[in-house]
């Protein structure tokens, strides 16, 4: 007889959570003022943001390392100092916040940040305890080394999501341990890791990624069953298509990162922002 444990089906508890990537922007420019405040202004607690820092240490919210995207001119953030970049115009006329300006901007709001760069190992702690913050960011990069070291300097707790090596770790470990076992020997594992890996407690993935010549799928029931198990979220980007996030939440998915977070809470309903 079947083993009733290994089953991945999922029962949902919570609702999904909705992140506003770089802001709730439409058309305009991500990543600033009027961007968060949109987000929140249509009921999403959540938002996403990047972290680079300036040549003198400050922490902006921007994506990329240098202008030219976002603001149509040449220069390269970590080479500007921060009031060379305040007078600096996004493409749509709005300016670049530093994260301090952005946690104060809209208060009751939850940062999912991701640091981007070496400057903001050291700018972004001081900008989230300058502010107060801490009960409220959820640190994150694709650079575990990045992570590991912003996290030490924040207090213990801070909420943090998994960079490239903590996800290949715990995807290596859904797909070779039974679901029944994989709780005690991600606990054994993750100890191991720990010099490398910090802890943290969930992972934002695409639903597909590019190996190679091969797209593999990273979201599967069998994932999604083993992080439950391990009390680990799992956050999903960038998600646009209001068919593709009702699917992805009646897969089980925790959390759906999306340009459109109006849209995400329209289809997912009331109460899925929080």
């Amino acid at each position: 007889m079947a083993d009733r444990s290994e089953s991945p089906k999922h029962t949902r508890v919570e609702p999904v959570r909705i992140l506003a990537h770089r802001g709730l922007a439409g058309d305009g420019d991500e990543n600033c003022l009027s961007a968060f405040r949109a987000a929140r202004e249509a009921g999403v607690a959540w938002i996403e943001t990047d972290v680079n820092a300036t040549a003198d240490g400050v922490a902006l919210t921007i994506h990329d390392p240098d202008l030219s995207r976002v603001a149509g001119v040449d220069g390269v953030v970590g080479e500007m100092t921060a009031a060379e970049i305040s007078g600096v115009r996004l493409v749509h006329g709005e300016r670049i916040p530093t994260v301090e300006e952005a946690l104060a901007a809209v208060p009751d709001a939850y940062f999912n940040i991701d640091v981007k760069d070496e400057g903001s190992v050291g700018a972004l702690p001081q900008a989230i305890e300058a502010s107060g913050a801490a009960g409220r960011v959820l640190v994150t990069s694709f650079s575990e080394s990045r992570r590991r070291r912003v996290l030490r300097k924040l207090p213990r707790g801070v909420a943090s999501s998994a960079g490239y090596g903590g996800i290949a770790a715990f995807k290596l470990v859904s797909a070779c341990i039974p679901l029944r076992a994989c709780s005690a020997v991600w606990t054994v594992i993750s100890r191991v890791i720990r010099p490398w890996v910090a802890e943290f407690g969930a992972m934002q993935v695409p639903e597909t990624q590019r190996v190679g010549p091969l797209t593999v799928r990273v979201v599967t029931p069998r994932f999604l069953a083993a992080a439950h198990r391990c009390g680990l979220r799992v956050d999903v980007w960038t998600i646009d298509d209001p068919r593709d996030m009702m699917r992805l939440a009646q897969l089980g998915v925790d959390g759906i990162v999306t340009n459109r977070a109006d849209v995400a809470q329209a289809t997912l309903g009331p109460g899925a922002a929080d």
